[in-house]
């Protein structure tokens, strides 16, 4: 990972968008219910193409390595992985820039030409084509583990909704890893994992 002065420069462009966007409005999905279904029946062409978009994800936030971990039922008994996560070790995200991340439309990245991340859509737009759950694990040099998890489940049950009636994300929380991902980070980065981001997809049922 790039901790130089291009990555102080991602971070503090991640803090002001935030802060800017917070101030402009009530941080809402902008969208209704039926958008993020049909997200998740139209899907990618294949989930390769879905990953591929988080990988590109984890290369802009100047990851040296990127990992897909997949997580099997401890019994043994489920055929299909119950949970799977990209897993990078590039600049992370500030803990304010973890909502936004979630947005269809929500990137710092809007003016930039040199990557694919420009509209903000890949990341759910992504996760939503592979499963029901997912969410976004992310830590910056030298701060804690924040995360924050969108849930289609309780989507469909209005659980999202403020007290105006409104559609909001979900709020940003101190986290845990999860064991396979934090098992699998002590044996990639025995040195300790400093920083990076964590896609997690839980009740994945469009693995194809």
């Amino acid at each position: 990972m790039d901790g130089g002065p291009r990555t102080r420069e991602v971070i503090a462009e991640q803090q002001c968008y935030s802060e800017a966007k917070a101030r402009d409005q009530n941080l809402n999905l902008f969208v209704p219910e039926a958008f993020i279904r049909g997200i998740w029946h139209i899907g990618y062409k294949s989930n390769l193409e879905a990953l591929a978009e988080l990988v590109d994800n984890s290369i802009q936030a100047y990851s040296e390595r990127v990992d897909l971990l997949f997580n099997f039922s401890s019994d043994g008994s489920a055929a299909r992985p119950t949970q799977l996560a990209v897993v990078d070790d590039g600049h992370g995200m500030a803990p304010g820039m973890l909502r936004f991340a979630m947005m269809w439309g929500g990137t710092h990245r809007e003016n930039d030409r040199e990557g694919l991340g420009r509209f903000g859509y890949g990341l759910p737009c992504a996760t939503v084509s592979m499963g029901r759950r997912f969410s976004i694990y992310s830590k910056l040099e030298c701060g804690g583990t924040y995360a924050v998890t969108l849930d289609l489940d309780l989507l469909d049950n209005d659980a999202y909704r403020n007290t105006d009636g409104e559609l909001e994300i979900p709020p940003v929380r101190r986290a845990h890893l999860p064991d396979f991902v934090g098992n699998a980070l002590a044996q990639s980065h025995p040195g300790g994992w400093k920083s990076g981001t964590v896609v997690v997809i839980d009740k994945p049922d469009r693995l194809d």
